[in-house]
Parts: structure tokens; sequence; C-alpha cells
């Protein structure tokens, strides 16, 4: 059971597969078919294309997300975050810095509403998760620097 989210860089597509024997097949179908939808054309088609030519992807891809998770990580470590270096994912789960409370929902709307930066609440992942935040780093050199920018911006002004 795998998936092509993280070795492929088809975040969102939520398109996988498996590969068993076929008395496991026909018994995972029968759930199957009753919890999700079938994947559209085009994420099929884009799967079959990454997995006949792009056996080679999630090497370069590894060293894209490193350079882009660094770059961010150090950034937020700066403006007073404390972050967990991930190694197996293109997120950040980053502690907001005390100064600014612990209510995560609160500091990721205004940060969305005041500085064009979407995150996820912590909260969201649980009650561990409070005081939280997660951004993925699965994007370009450009959107990072843009992210960096107006989260320094952001931290800033909330100073």
């Amino acid at each position: 059971i795998s998936g092509l989210s993280k070795s492929h860089a088809m975040t969102g597509w939520r398109l996988g597969y498996v590969a068993a024997p076929q008395d496991a097949i026909n018994q995972i179908s029968k759930m199957h078919s009753f919890m999700v939808t079938a994947p559209n054309d085009t994420a099929q088609a884009a799967a079959l294309e990454a997995l006949t030519n792009g056996a080679a992807d999630p090497v370069e891809f590894k060293q894209h997300y490193q350079k882009r998770r660094d770059r961010l990580a150090g950034a937020m470590k700066k403006l007073g975050f404390e972050i967990a270096v991930p190694d197996g994912a293109f997120y950040i789960f980053a502690k907001i810095p005390a100064a600014f409370g612990s209510d995560d929902f609160k500091f990721a709307r205004q940060l969305a509403h005041e500085a064009k930066v979407g995150v996820i609440p912590g909260q969201a992942f649980g009650p561990g998760g409070e005081g939280h935040i997660r951004l993925s780093y699965a994007a370009s050199d450009d959107d990072i620097e843009t992210v960096i920018s107006r989260l320094g911006s952001f931290m800033e002004q909330l100073n």
C-alpha cells in the first residue's frame, strides 16, 4: 500500500495503490467501494506517467524539499518559532512564539487575513497540537521566499 503524494509530488491528488494477492484485493475492494470514490481520468493518467517514467523523480524532489525546508525552518526559528525539523514530510509543525499566546486558530486566521499566508491551526491535529501551526513547503522557491517575507512582516507588526 502506498501513494504518490510525496514520492512524485502529487500532493492533494489523493491517489494511491495496493499490490497484494488476489484474495486480499478482493477483500480490500469490498470496503474500498463503499469508502471512497474513484480518481478522475487525469489523476490516473498522471499516476501512470509518474510510475512509468518518473522513477528518478523522488531523488530530485528530495533535494528541492530539503532546501526549502531548511530555508523556511531557519527563517521561522529566527522569528521565534520552535520547530521540530521534519525528516519525512513536507510540512513544518511550529510552536507559536509565547508572546502571541497559544490560540493557534486565532493566530492562523489573523495570519491569513493580514499577511495572506495560509496555515493549518495545530488544534486540527488533536489536543497536542494546540499552540502550533502547520505549513507546507511543497511550493516553489519563489513562494517560500514570499511566505518568509510576509511572515516576517506579520511578526514584526505583532511585536
